[in-house]
């Protein structure tokens, strides 16, 4: 039978014994497996995806472009070793050989020219993170599904809301994938399409229950659940049921949250069994699963040249409680902005399971010198990383400790956003965030020294909460701050002591520090002015771009202060690029 043909649901006079659907109320249908309904709502899916899609295509276009034409070809896909840099320009000596030099090419994206998209940032309350933009999506897509099984009799076929359910499956392993061309034509990590991805499982397991439970109940009703229970079949189906249930249950929040490891075991081996399950229900809505597989399998091949096992080095940072953990023998591959996952198998030495265990951080530093990243202590994984650091000779006031790890990555990033391709850049951080602020900040430095950026003025904001948090940093910012001044670049860099007495300010090799916690909105009106009056007079500003990286309320105040600001003001600079950072489970 073909994979999109339906089985006719046999009428209650029909004898129940030898089928699938016994039961009253049950009719008979001639059309086919797929629902209409669902046949155009998969339509509409498309059409909405291809929209964002096509509106950023000029980006799109510009960002795959090579680098000597100011893109980022093949930047960003796997790690390698091509050498450190002896200078801190060896990265980009294209720039260096011609005398013309580069200026990458600017689109605007789509949510900069249409006025009031910036509110689609802006996060509901109450409902753990989510934006008015996301929401608005899981509205019409749960409206979409609702539609789909309201419309084909659920009571009276079953079949239908079931047949909705494995429909689906595809494309929740399709948004779940870290390779998935998803990510890769939007533009947007796999991380930021996860919320997504957890709605379709949703989806699915609601479509399941009322396949499941009307067909429970009329077996009941018509005293046939004792004998069909005991077949095969059934025995499949409640199988695949039990299966979608533990996986909801493994995947909640706090699960995710604090055993995420678990979390991720628990959903390949549920949905093993939930094909399994298929399987042996109907084998012909097996195939469906196996696509999903398959796609599964797909993209744990495409990640396998992804995995680097290097040599690094931890080395704890007291002032600021965390570890950084140096790989030199990774020095390219990544673009400014992105993470990699870590696992450290040395871990095992300090107990526990943590070795098992790889986590995200975002690179600290830029391509063309070594690997970068800084952990701070703030979970029991972290802890034991940062104890491990400290067995390295001297403990605190060593070098640290010299160990193999296992890299993943990188993930993320900009997506089809060329930094270089901005008059102004505004980084505002907070906490462990400065290390997404150095990895760009370092990042167009660099390409500023190589003559390879339109940017011209960058600030650097950063929020912490003790003074010595600042110490470990100071150097490798003023180092970048001259380097900078060199490549003729405006950089300002301001950090902000949030728990000390309030006073005046302090500067130093350009970096003021103010005792006080800013007004996040007054701070970025400031620094977005300050990249205006960078721009020669007579030349067109290329838009700001603004990167956030910090607790969730500096995020909805960075985002506040974009949106408050006129569509006027926006023109005039170019239009403003919003952009925060986040890893979310």
């Amino acid at each position: 039978m073909p994979l999109f043909a339906r089985q006719a649901v046999p009428s209650a006079g029909q004898s129940g014994s030898a089928s699938h659907h016994g039961g009253s109320g049950a009719t008979k249908s001639d059309d086919a497996l797929l629902p209409s309904s669902f046949f155009w709502i998969l339509i509409i899916t498309a059409a909405l995806f291809a929209v964002p899609v096509i509106a950023n295509l000029p980006r799109t276009i510009a960002r795959l472009a090579s680098g000597r034409r100011g893109g980022e070809l093949f930047q960003g896909m796997w790690f390698g070793n091509k050498g450190t840099r002896n200078s801190p320009v060896r990265q980009y000596a294209v720039g260096l050989q011609s005398s013309t030099p580069i200026r990458p090419k600017h689109f605007r994206a789509w949510d900069e020219m249409i006025p009031g998209c910036g509110y689609l940032r802006v996060e509901v309350p109450f409902t753990r993170g989510y934006t008015i933009g996301q929401l608005v999506t899981l509205v019409i897509y749960a409206a979409l599904v609702g539609v789909a099984i309201g419309l084909n009799r659920p009571y009276q076929e079953p079949n239908n809301a079931g047949q909705v359910a494995i429909l689906q499956l595809p494309l929740a392993v399709f948004l779940s994938l870290p390779m998935s061309p998803a990510s890769t034509l939007l533009g947007v990590t796999y991380m930021k399409l996860n919320y997504f991805h957890r709605l379709v499982g949703r989806m699915i397991f609601i479509a399941s229950a009322i396949h499941v439970a009307i067909y429970t109940y009329k077996f009941v009703d018509g005293g046939k659940f004792q004998t069909l229970i005991k077949k095969q079949k059934f025995i499949g189906g409640y199988l695949a049921f039990s299966s979608l249930c533990f996986m909801l249950l493994t995947s909640l929040p706090f699960v995710r949250a604090r055993l995420h490891s678990f979390f991720r075991v628990c959903h390949l081996i549920g949905f093993g069994c939930l094909a399994a399950g298929l399987a042996v229900h109907m084998p012909r809505t097996a195939r469906i699963a196996i696509i999903a597989a398959a796609m599964y399998g797909l993209d744990i091949l495409l990640r396998l040249p992804k995995f680097r096992y290097k040599r690094a080095y931890l080395t704890p940072m007291p002032q600021c409680s965390s570890t950084q953990i140096t790989v030199p023998t990774v020095t390219s591959g990544w673009r400014a902005g992105q993470y990699v996952f870590i696992r450290v198998p040395a871990l095992r030495q300090v107990g526990g399971m943590d070795f098992l265990e790889n986590h995200p951080f975002t690179i600290a530093s830029a391509a063309g010198g070594q690997l970068i990243l800084v952990a701070r202590k703030q979970g029991d994984w972290t802890r034991a990383l940062y104890d491990l650091a400290c067995e390295g000779s001297g403990g605190e006031k060593g070098e640290g400790l010299e160990c193999n790890v296992l890299l993943k990555g990188p993930f993320g990033g900009l997506g089809h956003t060329l930094l270089s391709s901005y008059s102004g850049v505004v980084l505002l951080t907070g906490g462990s965030g400065i290390t997404y602020g150095l990895g760009m900040l370092e990042d167009i430095v660099h390409r500023a020294a190589a003559n390879a950026t339109r940017t011209t003025c960058v600030s650097l904001i950063w929020c912490t909460k003790h003074p010595d948090e600042k110490r470990p940093f100071t150097e490798h910012l003023k180092s970048l701050i001259r380097l900078a001044d060199e490549a003729g670049l405006s950089v300002n860099v301001y950090i902000y002591i949030t728990r000390s007495t309030p006073t005046g300010c302090d500067t130093s090799g350009g970096i003021t520090v103010h005792h006080l916690r800013p007004a996040i909105s007054t701070v970025l009106e400031a620094s977005i002015e300050r990249c205006c009056g960078s721009v020669p007079a007579g030349t067109a500003m290329s838009g700001v771009y603004v990167g956030v990286c910090g607790p969730r309320a500096m995020v909805q105040d960075a985002n506040s202060a974009v949106n408050d600001m006129s569509h006027a003001n926006k023109r005039r600079v170019g239009g403003v690029n919003f952009h925060v950072e986040r890893f979310s489970l």
